[in-house]
């Protein structure tokens, strides 16, 4: 999300109808609601997964404090795209650094950029890009996060050099962010950033994608990765490596999947409503 008005504090409505059975928590991210006056840290593992864990911590401290009925027993995981990124990150991060009361029932994360480094290989080897405000967000992410402090005519041309960091400023959504952008990578990036990037330099920016990535172990928990086969914003290819990697990490082929959804492009209504059939059999 890019507009303020809808984060999960500020958001009109839920939004999140398929989950009236449960008890949800849905954490804003840090650069969101309170936090907005800082950059949100895409595709940053640690604070990614902090922020989901703390914001369950205070969720349930809430319900024991409110006599809100729950079973404390039960933790189902679930997000979409970048959330499905940070479904993992938090898996991961419960089942290596466990924390008392937040065990893993069962996790599902759907169209996510478990190999950030992969994903933006799969990106900039073509010359459009039908999303573009997503690469806006993660250069000015990384850029602020680790302190290059790099002029944004590094990495992107003019005109859209003069205004685009403007266009993070929380009154635009993705739409209308990407109206002020162009799909054409050649007319986007700058021509050296490009150029360096599908050859062998930025070097750090790309060791940073991949320490960020979470697709490199073994998950023990019940987990279904769900994908579009037809997603042209996160390819099916990264879920696809990410399952291989599980497997050859150790994770159980009877406990980890890949769930293939074919036909489907990045949406997540198909693969929420198979998430809650199988959310079901644990309950």
């Amino acid at each position: 999300m890019f507009a303020d008005s809808e984060v999960p504090s500020d958001a009109v409505s839920d939004g999140f109808p398929f989950f009236n059975e449960y008890v949800l928590f849905i954490p804003d991210y840090i650069g969101y609601g309170v936090s907005n006056d800082i950059i949100h840290p895409y595709y940053i593992y640690q604070t990614s997964a902090t922020a989901v864990i703390d914001f369950i911590k205070a969720g349930k401290k809430y319900l024991d404090d409110n006599n809100v009925p729950y079973d404390p027993d039960k933790l189902f995981l679930t997000g979409h795209s970048e959330g499905g990124y940070i479904t993992v990150a938090v898996q991961k991060e419960l089942e290596t650094n466990p924390v008392d009361g937040l065990k893993v029932t069962a996790s599902a994360p759907s169209a996510g950029p478990y190999d950030v480094e992969q994903v933006g290989k799969l990106i900039f080897e073509n010359n459009t890009y039908p999303s573009p405000s997503y690469l806006l967000l993660i250069l000015t992410a990384y850029n602020v996060y680790y302190n290059w402090q790099r002029p944004v005519t590094d990495f992107f041309q003019k005109p859209y050099s003069y205004y685009i960091l403007t266009l993070l400023n929380g009154k635009l959504n993705e739409d209308g962010i990407n109206h002020e952008l162009t799909t054409n990578l050649n007319l986007l990036m700058d021509s050296t950033f490009l150029y360096n990037y599908r050859d062998d330099g930025e070097t750090e920016f790309k060791q940073m994608l991949l320490l960020n990535s979470v697709y490199n172990w073994a998950p023990k928990s019940p987990t279904r990765l769900y994908h579009g086969t037809s997603d042209n914003l996160v390819p099916f290819e990264v879920s696809q490596r990410t399952y291989e990697s599980f497997i050859i990490n150790g994770s159980d082929t009877a406990v980890v999947k890949l769930v293939p959804l074919p036909g489907i492009g990045h949406d997540y209504v198909p693969a929420y409503k198979l998430i809650l059939d199988w959310f079901k059999t644990f309950r």
